[in-house]
C-alpha cells in the first residue's frame, strides 16, 4: 500500500519531444498513474501536445490546462510543459471534461450526472478535493454559481484549480489573449471545463491549503456607483476612466493606459480579514463605452471597494503568508505533494524576480517536496486551510471562490506509515540558442526591468501621495465636521443660558480677536417681574413641583419678552430681570405677562412688575475666572424698587414711561409711591388690565 508521486519538466521546442521527455521522466516512479496532471505553456500547440501525451497514458487520466508560465520544483520556468503523475490505492481519482455550451446551473449538472456513478457518496471519514479548470466564460455570468453548486452536491468537498492561461504578454481586451485550452481526455479545447475529483479516507490522506494576495491598500474607501455586472463605468458619480487617470496620469495612447492599469485593482471590502479579502483586477478595458470589465466576474453595483496596488515585497510576503497558513494547518509536517496556483498578473509585477515566489515557498516547507503548478488566468480555492473549516457550512466565507491576482496552495500528506515514493526535477533543463545571445537579452531585459520599476515606483508614490492627502484631508473634515457639529450644540446651550444680546456681541468679538466686553453707558427700559407665594410654596412642595410650577409663567413669560424686542439679563431666583429699547415693547410685555398669569388655573402664584426707563452702564463685574456682563445704576435700582412696593397682580410703571408707551389698560391709577433709597415720592401709575 502505497503514494507514488512524479513531478517531471521538459522544455523541447517539439510537443512531441517534450512529451517523451516528461513522461520519461514521471514514469520512472510511477508506471501506471491513476491521475495525469499536465500544465503546458500558451505558446505550445496544445492540440499536439495532448495528442502525444494521449499516446502514452491512458487519456481518461488527463486533466490541466494551457498556462503562462510554469511552476516545479527547480521554479519557474517559460515555453515548457510540468506533469505530474500520481497513483495509490487510498485515493479514488474520478474525472469528466466536456467542451462548455450552457449555463451554469445546467453544466454543474451535467458535471455530477458524469462522475456520481464513480464517487463513492456514503463513507465515513471520506473526504473529497475536486481539481477543476475551466476556460474564460465558460461558467456563465458569475463563476461562483457553478462552484457553490458542485459544493452542495458534493459535499464534503474543497474545490481547487482555476482558469487556463492565454498569452498575458497582450494588452487587456485583445481577442486572443482569451485563447486558452482545458485538457480532458484526448482534447485540448479553448472552450472547455475538466473535474478530476479525489476521494480518500481522513485516516489515511491529509490535505491543506493556502491562500492570501499581498495587494497593498492605496485608495480611500469608494463605492461603485454604476456598473452592469462585473463592467464598472463609475466610482462615486465619476467615470472610471477619470478616476484613474486622476491618480495614475493621462496616458498617452491607449496601449499604455490599457497596461497601466492592471497593476491598480479593488479590493472590495467585508468583514473577512484583509489578506483574505477578494481582489478584483481590469481584464479588458473598452474604450467606446469608457468602461472596464473586472475579474472575478461579480455584481460591483454599489460595492465599498479600495483601490490596491501590487509590489514585489508585497507579493512575496503574500506567497509566504499562503505557505505559512497552509503548513500550519499540517501542524508543521511537511506535505508529499504541493500543486501550486498563481495568477499570470503576479509575473508583470515580479518579472526577473518571479522565481523568488517559489523561493519563499519552498523556504516555509522544502525543496524536497513534489512541486508542480502554474500561472494562471484566474485561480480557485478556499480561504481557509484546514478542510474542517472549509466544508464548514456556519464558516464564514467556507467553500471555494474564484479569484484573479492570488496564490492558492493545495498539499496533500499520506498518513499511518504509507510508503510513499517520489520524483521530481532537480535542474532546469538547458537552452539550445547561443549563450551569448542569452546573455545580452538577460541583460537588456535587466535594464527594461529596472526603469520600468522605476517608473511604477514613481507613479506608486504619486498614487500614494495623492491617495494618503486625500484620506488626510477626509480625516480633517470628519474632525472638523465633529467639532463644527460639537460647537453648534456648544453654541445652542450657551445662547440658551446667556442673554441674546450677549451671545451677539460675543460673535463680533471673537471675529475681531477681542475676549472682553467694552463698557459703555446706554439708555433702556429695564423690568423687573417678581413671583409672589413663591417662598410658600417651596416650604411645602418637592423640588420638583416648585420647578414645574415655576416655569408655567417663566416659559411664556420668557417668550413674549423676546417676542416684544426685550432681552433677559438673568433670572434671579423666582425673579426675572428684563431690559427694552423703547417704553412701549416693556409695557406691552408686562400686560401679556399678566393676562397669560391671570388665565393660569389654580396658579399657586401672583406676579408683580416694576418698570422703569434711564440711562445705566453696562459693565464687566467679576474677574478674569468668572464675568458678568450686566447693567449698573440708579434707573435699574428704581425698576427693582417699584418692583417691590407694586401690589401682587399689578404693574408698577413710572409716569415717564406710561406716557411714552401709550398703552391703555382697564385700570392705570397715578400715584406717588416712596421707595427704598429715595428721599422723594416717585410718580407712577399702577396698572391692570
Amino acid at each position: 500500500m502505497s503514494l507514488k508521486i512524479s513531478v517531471a519538466l521538459s522544455n523541447k521546442k517539439s510537443p512531441k519531444e517534450a512529451i517523451e521527455e516528461a513522461y520519461k521522466e514521471a514514469s520512472i516512479v510511477v508506471k501506471e498513474p491513476d491521475l495525469v496532471l499536465m500544465f503546458a505553456s500558451i505558446f505550445y500547440d496544445n492540440e499536439e501536445i495532448i495528442k502525444y501525451l494521449s499516446k502514452k497514458v491512458d487519456s481518461s487520466k488527463i486533466i490541466g490546462c494551457s498556462s503562462f508560465c510554469e511552476i516545479s520544483n527547480v521554479g519557474v520556468s517559460s515555453n515548457s510543459l510540468v506533469l505530474l503523475f500520481l497513483s495509490s490505492e487510498h485515493i479514488n481519482i474520478c474525472q469528466t471534461g466536456f467542451e462548455s455550451t450552457m449555463g451554469t446551473f445546467s453544466e454543474s449538472e451535467k458535471i455530477l450526472s458524469k462522475l456520481s456513478p464513480s464517487l463513492n457518496l456514503i463513507k465515513e471519514n471520506l473526504k473529497r478535493v475536486g481539481i477543476f479548470f475551466r476556460g474564460a466564460g465558460t461558467a456563465g455570468a458569475y463563476e461562483d454559481e457553478e462552484v457553490i453548486n458542485l459544493q452542495k452536491s458534493l459535499h464534503p468537498i474543497v474545490i481547487f484549480g482555476g482558469m487556463g492561461a492565454g498569452n498575458y504578454n497582450l494588452p487587456l481586451g485583445d481577442p486572443n489573449s482569451f485563447y486558452r485550452f482545458q485538457y480532458f481526455e484526448d482534447q485540448a479545447k479553448i472552450n472547455a471545463k475538466s473535474l478530476s475529483i479525489m476521494e480518500f479516507d481522513s485516516n489515511d490522506i491529509d490535505v491543506a491549503f493556502g491562500f492570501s494576495h499581498g495587494w497593498s491598500k492605496v485608495g480611500k474607501a469608494v463605492t461603485v456607483t454604476k456598473s452592469k455586472g462585473s463592467e464598472v463605468f463609475e466610482i462615486d458619480g465619476e467615470p472610471i476612466f477619470d478616476y484613474y487617470k486622476k491618480y495614475l496620469g493621462h496616458a498617452d495612447g491607449e496601449a499604455f493606459f490599457d497596461k497601466l492599469i492592471q497593476r491598480y485593482g479593488f479590493r472590495i471590502l467585508s468583514d473577512i480579514k484583509e489578506e483574505h479579502s477578494v481582489i478584483v483586477m481590469p481584464v479588458k478595458v473598452n474604450f467606446e463605452t469608457e468602461s472596464i470589465i473586472f475579474y472575478p466576474m461579480q455584481d460591483l453595483q454599489s460595492k465599498k471597494v479600495e483601490m490596491v496596488q501590487a509590489s514585489k515585497e508585497a507579493l512575496l510576503s503574500g506567497a509566504r503568508c499562503a505557505a505559512k497558513s497552509c503548513l500550519d494547518a499540517l501542524k508543521g509536517e511537511n506535505p508529499d505533494l504541493l500543486i501550486m496556483v498563481s495568477c499570470c498578473g503576479r509575473t508583470d509585477v515580479l518579472l526577473s524576480n518571479v522565481n523568488e515566489e517559489v523561493k519563499v515557498i519552498q523556504e516555509v516547507f522544502s525543496k524536497n517536496v513534489p512541486l508542480i503548478g502554474y500561472y494562471a488566468g484566474g485561480e480557485l480555492g478556499p480561504l481557509y486551510s484546514r478542510f474542517e473549516d472549509i466544508v464548514n457550512l456556519k464558516c464564514q466565507s467556507s467553500g471555494s471562490y474564484n479569484y484573479g491576482s492570488t496564490i492558492i496552495l493545495f498539499a496533500l500528506k499520506a498518513k499511518n506509515n504509507i510508503q510513499v515514493e517520489k520524483s521530481y526535477p532537480l535542474k532546469k533543463p538547458s537552452f539550445s540558442c547561443l549563450e551569448d545571445e542569452n546573455q545580452n537579452l538577460k541583460n537588456l531585459l535587466k535594464k527594461y526591468e529596472k526603469n520600468f520599476e522605476t517608473t511604477v515606483s514613481i507613479l506608486n508614490n504619486i498614487s500614494k501621495e495623492n491617495y494618503q492627502n486625500i484620506d488626510e484631508i477626509e480625516e480633517s473634515n470628519k474632525v472638523l465636521d465633529l467639532s463644527n457639529q460639537k460647537n453648534k450644540k456648544l453654541q445652542e446651550i450657551i445662547s440658551r443660558y446667556t442673554p441674546h444680546s450677549i451671545w451677539k456681541t460675543a460673535n463680533k468679538l471673537v471675529d475681531m480677536g477681542q475676549v472682553d466686553f467694552k463698557e459703555e453707558k446706554l439708555t433702556y427700559c429695564f423690568l423687573f417681574m417678581d413671583v409672589k407665594g413663591f417662598t410658600t410654596f417651596s416650604e411645602n412642595n418637592c423640588s420638583e413641583d416648585v420647578v414645574k410650577a415655576l416655569n408655567e409663567i417663566f416659559t411664556p413669560a420668557t417668550d413674549i419678552i423676546y417676542e416684544n424686542n426685550g432681552d433677559i439679563d438673568k433670572f434671579i431666583g423666582d425673579c426675572i430681570f428684563a431690559f427694552f429699547k423703547e417704553p412701549k415693547e416693556a409695557l406691552n410685555s408686562a400686560k401679556e405677562i399678566q393676562k397669560i398669569v391671570d388665565s393660569i388655573i389654580d396658579c399657586p402664584f401672583k406676579i408683580r412688575i416694576g418698570i422703569n426707563q434711564g440711562s445705566a452702564v453696562r459693565a464687566n463685574v467679576g474677574s478674569h475666572l468668572r464675568k458678568e456682563y450686566t447693567f449698573i445704576g440708579d434707573s435699574v435700582n428704581l425698576a427693582q424698587r417699584l418692583e417691590s412696593v407694586c401690589l401682587p397682580s399689578y404693574i408698577l410703571v413710572s409716569k415717564d414711561v406710561y406716557l411714552k408707551a401709550k398703552i391703555s389698560f382697564k385700570e392705570a391709577l397715578a400715584q406717588e409711591v416712596f421707595v427704598k433709597g429715595k428721599k422723594e415720592k416717585i410718580s407712577v401709575y399702577q396698572c391692570r388690565d
